[in-house]
C-alpha cells in the first residue's frame, strides 16, 4: 500500500535558452607599402586579409559575409581595391560542408559577398584568407596615406 504524504508543494520553473550569436572578425588586416621611383607608373600591391565568421546561433538559416572599402585612404578611391583571390574557408569548429568562398566580380567600392553558408550549414567557426589588391592612382605623392577602412559584415541569411 502506498504511503500517503502529509504535505506536498510545487514550484514553477522555466528554462531560458538564449539565442547564440553570429559574428565576424578581422584576424589579419592588410598593410600596403610601395616604393616610388621616377620610372614608376601605376603599381599594384597584394596583401593578405583574414576574416573569421563565428556562428553559434543555432538558427540553421545560413549566412553570408561581405566586404567593402567604406573609407579609402587619402588620394585613393574604393575602386582602387579588389579581391585577387578569395581562398576556400577553413573550419576551425564545425564542418565546411555548405560553406563556400565567393570571388567578387567587382571592385570593393560596393559591398561584395566573399563567404557564405547555405541554409542548414555554417554552424561553427570559419576562417578565410583573402588576397586584397590595391592599385595606386597616377601621380600619387610619397608619404603615408592613412584613413583607410575596410568593413566586413555578416548577415543571417544565405547569399
Amino acid at each position: 500500500m502506498p504511503t500517503l504524504a502529509d504535505n506536498s508543494d510545487t514550484a514553477d520553473f522555466s528554462i531560458n535558452i538564449a539565442n547564440g550569436t553570429l559574428s565576424v572578425s578581422v584576424l589579419q588586416a592588410p598593410a600596403f607599402s610601395f616604393a616610388k621611383t621616377r620610372f614608376s607608373a601605376d603599381q599594384d600591391s597584394t596583401q593578405p586579409l583574414t576574416i573569421q565568421v563565428d556562428d553559434n546561433s543555432g538558427s540553421g538559416l545560413g549566412w553570408h559575409a561581405t566586404i567593402v572599402v567604406t573609407n579609402a585612404p587619402t588620394d585613393f578611391q574604393p575602386s582602387n581595391f579588389t579581391v585577387l583571390n578569395a581562398h576556400a574557408p577553413t573550419a576551425t569548429i564545425g564542418s565546411a560542408t555548405g560553406v563556400t568562398a565567393t570571388m567578387p566580380a567587382n571592385d570593393l567600392g560596393g559591398e561584395q559577398t566573399i563567404l557564405s553558408a547555405s541554409a542548414g550549414n555554417g554552424d561553427g567557426v570559419y576562417n578565410q584568407d583573402i588576397d586584397l589588391r590595391v592599385s595606386t592612382p597616377p601621380g600619387l605623392s610619397t608619404g603615408l596615406h592613412s584613413g583607410g577602412l575596410i568593413t566586413v559584415t555578416v548577415y543571417s541569411s544565405p547569399a
